[in-house]
């Protein structure tokens, strides 16, 4: 599957670019169970988590993620 399939297009790819960290790839919250997300990229599906950082700044419900945002992932080095 391609990131195109999931919606991305040329609209978001100019906005990408200047977030998108060296070992990061994009992805796109396709489920959201409390504290874990399901993610989709171009390599499939997994589980994903927010990192310490962002985590611990959430102020409220609506500083999470939710279905269809766009999301940078890093993926552990065991894939």
């Amino acid at each position: 599957m391609k990131l195109d399939d999931l919606g991305f297009d040329g609209w978001f790819e100019k906005r990408a670019d200047g977030l998108m960290q060296a070992g990061h790839s994009l992805a796109r919250v396709t489920a959201v169970d409390r504290d874990a997300f399901l993610v989709r990229n171009e390599d499939g599906e997994i589980y994903a988590e927010l990192a310490g950082k962002k985590r611990f700044a959430v102020e409220s419900a609506l500083d999470l993620l939710c279905v269809g945002d766009w999301v940078c992932v890093r993926c552990p080095a065991s894939g």
